[in-house]
């Protein structure tokens, strides 16, 4: 295979591995959120079967207050039941959770070949389960997949310049990059629009 072609489809895994691996902590963090609020209201809601209704009274909210206020409660842990049913959160964390650990398999395979390390058969060996498995893994939403590809890019650079800077704290380097990024794109529009000119 081309040298180069092979090289395309080790950064197309790089780059789906990161939006996968993204996708998976972003659904299990929803997931996760969802849980703790119905988690958290339903043990409200049991407790106040322990309460004195005078103690209740004897609140600013009074009794018909908290019986607002309980329903209202109620009412929302029903709602979180059925937006975890409609989303499903858990089972998107967990499909790409698997295409994640797939693609980060094929991913160590292909940094073997472009250091050299296999042979032939190893290369005909990742292009076939590249081929297979790329069709097989959830898709990424459309909408979606031009800010992952750049969460990639931010992620390489950062790793390259925590490399160059051990030291430094990661969130300020994240800082200079994300304002040497700005700075670059207002450059290149200035100088796209002056050639216009």
């Amino acid at each position: 295979m081309d040298p180069g072609e092979l090289d395309r489809r080790r950064k197309v895994v790089d780059v789906m591995l990161s939006a996968h691996a993204r996708l998976r902590d972003r659904y299990h963090r929803r997931a996760l959120a969802a849980d703790l609020a119905m988690f958290g209201g339903s043990t409200i809601l049991c407790a106040t079967v322990f309460v004195d209704p005078q103690l209740i009274a004897s609140t600013s909210l009074g009794l018909t207050g908290a019986r607002v206020l309980l329903g209202v409660i109620s009412v929302l842990i029903f709602f979180l039941s059925i937006i975890g049913l409609l989303f499903e959160w858990k089972e998107a964390a967990g499909r790409h959770g698997r295409a994640a650990v797939v693609l980060g398999d094929l991913k160590a395979k292909g940094r073997l070949l472009a250091a050299g390390a296999q042979s032939g058969s190893e290369t005909e060996e990742f292009v076939r389960s590249y081929d297979s498995l790329m069709t097989t893994f959830p898709p990424i939403p459309d909408d979606q997949f031009v800010k992952l590809k750049a969460y990639h890019r931010r992620k390489v650079e950062l790793s390259q310049a925590i490399d160059r800077n051990p030291n430094a704290p990661v969130f300020v380097l994240r800082l200079r990059l994300r304002f040497e990024g700005i700075a670059a794109a207002f450059r290149a529009t200035s100088s796209r629009s002056v050639k216009g000119d």
